[in-house]
């Protein structure tokens, strides 16, 4: 999405940054940084407790709340690190729901798209991203299934998952591929 700034926008940001906001600007960043790493470590103590390991801490559309991408998916915890909420978080503000949660890990899916094998259609109506391990019978079978779902206007994304770990003879496979 392009978004379009204001001429003014620069001269505003002159104006704020002025020698006395510039000391308290620092301060506040200080806090902030310094009350962020806070939470992130009271999440993380109690993420451990449950051997749950994080990979990514931001904040939650509800205040309060963290959303944590962990080893084992995303959940949200509360910033002292002693409640874990897992399951859809949904935006009710709208015309529509929202599912916020899928929306998440739709970007973190995207975010690994250099690393799919995509048989994309020219129009395609729908997109699966697939999970797929070479030694899966299943998903042997939905790759032969393929150009059904093609002649249904769904493109196919595939996405290396080895079952048995990333140091089994699979994934090694796999990445020949």
């Amino acid at each position: 999405m392009h978004q379009q700034h204001h001429p003014r926008g620069s001269l505003r940001i002159k104006e704020i940054l002025n020698e006395k906001n510039i000391v308290w600007l620092i301060g506040l960043l200080a806090a902030m940084s310094h009350s962020a790493l806070a939470d992130d470590v009271a999440i993380k103590r109690g993420l451990n407790k449950m051997g749950i390991e994080t990979e990514n801490i931001h904040p939650s559309p509800i205040l309060g709340l963290s959303t944590v991408i962990t080893s084992q998916g995303l959940v949200y915890v509360t910033e002292d690190g002693k409640y874990l909420l897992e399951g859809p978080i949904y935006d009710l503000s709208g015309q529509m729901p929202v599912n916020v949660t899928n929306q998440i890990l739709a970007k973190k899916i995207e975010a690994m798209s250099y690393q799919m094998i995509i048989f994309k259609l020219p129009e395609e109506k729908y997109v699966f991203t697939v999970f797929t391990d070479v030694t899966c019978g299943y998903c042997k079978k939905f790759h032969q299934d393929i150009a059904e779902y093609n002649k249904k206007g769904i493109t196919i994304r595939y996405l290396a998952f080895p079952r048995n770990g990333f140091h089994h003879e699979s994934a090694k496979t796999m990445t020949s591929i």
